[in-house]
C-alpha cells in the first residue's frame, strides 16, 4: 500500500513543482490550483475505483485544492481573496467539513475503522472538532506569521491527535 501514500503525494508535488517553475503570481496559482485539483480527483478516482479508504486529512486537502480551482473558474474574486488570505485556515476548515461529512455519511468514518458502538466514534469526533475549532482560531489569529505557524502547527497536532484518537478506538 505505499504506492497510495507516493499516489497522495503527487497533487502537492506538482502544485508547488508548478508554482516555482513559473513564479508566485497570481496566474501561476491559478493554473497550479486548477492543475492540482485535477490531478486531485484523479487520485481520488484511483482509490474509488481500486476501493481504498481514502486518507482524511488528504481528502481535505484535495478539497481545499478543488476549492480554490473552483474559485478561480468562477472568477469570484471577493471570495477568492479571502481564500488566499486564509489559506491555511481554509485547509482547516475542509478537515472539519471532512471529519464531519465522513462521521455521519461513510462506514469507516473518520477515523477511517468501522465500529459497532457509533457512541464512542461521535465522542472521539466531538474531541477532535473541539481541537480543530481551537487550531481554526490559532490560523486566523497567527495568520500574518506564514504557513508554518498558521497552518503546519495545528495541522501536525490535529495529524497526532487523529491517531491518538484512532488508536484508542481501536483497542
Amino acid at each position: 500500500m505505499a504506492w497510495i501514500n507516493i499516489l497522495n503525494c503527487i497533487p502537492f508535488f506538482v502544485l508547488v513543482a508548478y508554482v516555482s517553475w513559473h513564479g508566485a503570481a497570481d496566474l501561476s496559482w491559478e493554473n497550479a490550483l486548477i492543475l492540482g485539483s485535477s490531478l486531485s480527483c484523479v487520485v481520488i478516482g484511483i482509490q474509488l475505483y481500486y476501493n481504498v479508504i481514502i486518507n482524511r486529512f488528504f481528502f481535505s486537502l484535495y478539497l481545499s485544492l478543488i476549492t480554490g480551482a473552483m474559485l478561480f473558474l468562477t472568477k469570484s474574486y471577493y471570495v477568492l481573496y479571502y481564500y488566499k488570505t486564509y489559506s491555511g485556515t481554509t485547509i482547516l476548515l475542509t478537515l472539519a467539513l471532512v471529519a464531519i461529512l465522513t462521521t455521519f455519511f461513510t462506514r469507516s468514518g473518520f477515523f477511517e475503522i468501522e465500529l459497532s458502538d457509533k457512541r464512542r466514534v461521535k465522542k472521539s469526533l466531538l474531541h477532535f472538532l473541539i481541537v480543530n475549532v481551537a487550531a481554526i482560531v490559532w490560523s486566523l489569529v497567527m495568520n500574518s506569521y506564514g504557513m508554518i505557524i498558521s497552518l503546519l502547527m495545528p495541522w501536525a497536532l490535529l495529524h497526532g491527535l487523529h491517531r491518538i484518537l484512532r488508536n484508542k478506538l481501536v483497542r
